[in-house]
């Protein structure tokens, strides 16, 4: 496994948990801060010979990604990655690059000065919305409240694949956050001549609740909610909102506004759907050190802190950078930032973008050298704002400053087309070609042209069939992939092709670069191949060792599996989860239930618990024939996840999960007063189980009487909330459950 799978694996490796039953209601597993019981915990298991009838609920196909391949466990896995490389089309970097190393720089036009009178599209950039319609929306709506003029410019944005969504503020005259009059979100789309048509307008001054969202500096799109997830931004603020898409779509009334709190400061967030997990950019200064800190911390839907890395490339030659806007695939991070330089007679920035890789390790930084272009007596200048991907077109949405404006500091709405720089991969379940068109596909890539870049593991399903790797077809010129026997490749329509060439076949999760020209869309079409087999592989799950081989299973012969051999320091096996790597789902049993559904992590409704297979256990037809099972072991542990509970932790002091043995004593971090900017004294930790949506109480009349109650159902009469005060635990909650200690503060 190469150097890039074991970091991901290890940053979402806490995904792969594992659950047993919930306990009784009412009843709790004591810490050391209270009596305990050393008892064995109550497992659920499939038992020996029983197995899952795939037709018996509506969750055995599903054509999405997986939430997570974290040990790249597929039927390819062992591959080396040279094995995995095949072939590509031998074909030069562009003339758009200045060098092939680390670092790159485009060479982007400016805007003419004809297109930026006129606001119109000059090259690349393409005018969002005119500056006069947003000012007149802007002077509707505040002028009233202006005690010079109304300044809109724009903030974060992003888009659902259809709808863009952008932040603009208003302010008072000049660029300054304490005259800000206030906000509003335009909506708009591309019709099909390429038009920007605006759909909706929603200001602060219409629905005051609007007015949480703050600086509104990074918005994304969570499309497993339907939601626009903002980070509020701004100064050390470390709130983030979710705001029902619809509203902002113009398509209801009702606003649905939640707010959270992440522990540090949140400049940017962007949400990758699938592996259900979000990334933030934290830029912020540690008083304590004077340091300034740089990092990626992912968090898991609940905005749970799972891992952090710190951003070793963000901070160089004494010049802190700050984060813009960010978009994330499965493999990588693409942070827009500036950095100051000198240019002309006066100080400048250059806009950047770092593609990083998800341990916050740089893979490539691309200077867009969007210099402040002096005319006559006066500058030009373009800020970056927002990241995001739409079908297969990559955008970004910038300020731009015209130097020849009569007003000061006005600002003009542009988006900057880069896909010319990328290359995209279509993702189509079959060959017939005719069936699917460039740009509508719901499953895409985007590979930054000469960065090597994994493509998406397959996840389409056919009942029957194996997977058998990608063809790639070229829309438009109608054009396949060939290659002959010695490695050569020609692009050739369907038949035209030369003696002795077939037609090239992309293994799942290779690696890609070059494989089109940039600017082009290719389609990887899956092939298959008949099987009455299903696949099962094995992991030894995060921190394991061992190896195990792959079994085959005939649907619908019962074939007993081989019994664990991995092993894990300090560990005991309980058992096996069970992981359908095509669908991304879980097997997971139904409450009071001998029942089981597939759901993906972090999707089951509460009181669901992942099952858990016996070893040696016996299966027939837990997935369908051609699919990919994967058993994961159990090992004797709960997951601590914290919660600083709105306070801001400088972010050398963010805690990160804890493992912990269960019936073993492990210490609890521990906030400290001088690791908050506010200097806040912590009192102990409120408890919440994820998985039952349950939080510890404590008699009221029995302070040594502590149980698990959901906040409707408890007698509060005769119960309160537990602070827990000890420094370990040793059974909080089950094994493979994850419980969230919540900073309590005075």
């Amino acid at each position: 496994m190469n150097k890039f799978k074991k970091t991901i694996a290890t940053v979402l490796a806490m995904l792969m948990t594992i659950t047993v039953l919930p306990m009784q209601a009412g009843a709790a597993v004591a810490d050391d801060a209270a009596a305990e019981e050393d008892v064995e915990p109550i497992m659920e298991y499939a038992p020996d010979g029983a197995d899952v009838d795939v037709s018996s609920n509506g969750f055995g196909v599903d054509t999405c990604e997986p939430i997570i391949d974290p040990q790249f466990t597929y039927a390819d896995a062992d591959q080396s990655a040279t094995d995995a490389l095949l072939h590509e089309s031998e074909i030069s970097p562009l003339d758009i690059w200045e060098d092939d190393h680390t670092d790159l720089t485009l060479k982007l036009g400016g805007i003419s000065d004809a297109a930026a009178k006129a606001e119109g599209d000059s090259g690349n950039f393409k005018c969002l919305v005119p500056r006069s319609t947003i000012k007149a929306y802007a002077d509707n709506e505040f002028g009233s409240l202006a005690s010079k003029y109304c300044n809109p410019y724009m903030q974060g944005g992003c888009s659902d694949g259809k709808y863009m969504f952008y932040m603009i503020l208003v302010n008072d005259g000049a660029l300054d956050q304490k005259k800000e009059l206030g906000r509003f979100i335009l909506a708009c789309h591309f019709d099909d001549s390429g038009k920007v048509v605006v759909d909706s307008y929603r200001s602060d001054r219409a629905n005051s609740k609007l007015a949480t969202l703050g600086h509104a500096n990074c918005l994304t799109y969570n499309s497993v909610t339907d939601e626009i997830v903002v980070a509020c931004g701004g100064g050390d603020n470390q709130t983030i909102c979710k705001v029902n898409a619809d509203y902002f779509r113009g398509k209801t009334s009702t606003l649905k506004l939640s707010k959270h709190y992440i522990s540090c400061r949140s400049s940017s967030i962007a949400f990758n759907p699938y592996l259900n997990r979000y990334v933030v950019c934290v830029v912020s200064s540690d008083d304590t050190k004077s340091t300034t800190y740089n990092y990626f911390c992912i968090f898991d839907r609940d905005f749970n802190l799972i891992a952090k890395c710190k951003d070793t490339n963000m901070r160089t030659g004494g010049n802190r950078r700050d984060h813009q806007g960010i978009y994330c695939d499965n493999n990588y991070i693409y942070a827009l930032y500036y950095k100051p330089y000198k240019t002309d007679d006066q100080s400048a920035v250059q806009n950047h973008m770092g593609v990083y890789n998800w341990s916050g390790q740089l893979v490539r930084e691309v200077n867009f050298k969007f210099d402040r272009r002096k005319v006559g007596a006066y500058v030009d200048s373009m800020e970056f704002e927002s990241i995001f991907m739409v079908g297969n077109k990559v955008y970004a949405g910038m300020n731009f400053f015209y130097a020849k404006d009569t007003q000061s500091n006005a600002r003009h709405f542009y988006l900057y087309d880069l896909s010319p720089f990328f290359f995209h991969i279509q993702y189509c379940p079959d060959t017939n070609v005719s069936k699917y068109k460039a740009g509508s596909g719901e499953v895409t890539s985007h590979v930054l042209y000469g960065v090597s870049t994994p493509i998406r593991k397959n996840t389409f399903t056919k009942k029957g069939y194996k997977f058998a790797g990608w063809s790639l077809y070229i829309p438009g010129e109608d054009i396949w992939s060939y290659k002959n026997d010695a490695g050569d490749i020609k692009w050739c329509k369907e038949g035209q092709q030369p003696a002795g060439y077939k037609k090239n076949i992309y293994k799942d999760k290779q690696n890609v670069s070059q494989t089109v020209k940039s600017g082009k869309t290719v389609f990887f079409c899956a092939n298959w191949t008949a099987t009455d087999y299903f696949y099962v592989f094995f992991n030894h799950n995060t921190g394991g060792s061992g190896t195990m081989a792959m079994q085959q299973v005939k649907y619908g012969t019962e074939t007993q599996m081989p019994k664990s051999t991995f092993t894990k320091s300090g560990r005991t096996f309980k058992g096996w989860q069970i992981y359908n790597s095509d669908t991304g789902m879980w097997l997971y049993k139904v409450p009071n239930s001998t029942d089981t559904a597939w759901y993906k992590e972090g999707e089951a409704p509460a009181g669901y618990v992942k099952r858990v297979y016996s070893n040696g256990t016996t299966i027939a037809r837990t997935i369908y024939a051609g699919q990919h099972l994967v058993f994961f072991a159990q090992w004797n542990e709960f997951i601590i996840y914290y919660d600083a509970n709105g306070a801001h932790v400088y972010p050398g002091y963010v805690k990160t999960p804890t493992f912990a043995v269960y019936g073993s004593s492990n210490t609890v971090q521990k906030y400290k007063a001088n690791e908050t900017q506010e200097r806040r004294t912590p009192k102990g930790y409120r408890q919440h189980r994820i998985e039952l949506d349950k939080w510890r109480y404590q008699s009221k009349t029995d302070t040594s009487q502590t149980a698990w109650f959901k906040k409707s159902d408890v007698d509060t009469s005769k119960y309160k909330l537990y602070l827990f005060k000890g420094s370990t635990v040793k059974e909080t909650v089950q094994i493979g459950e994850h419980v969230v200690f919540q900073a309590q503060w005075s």
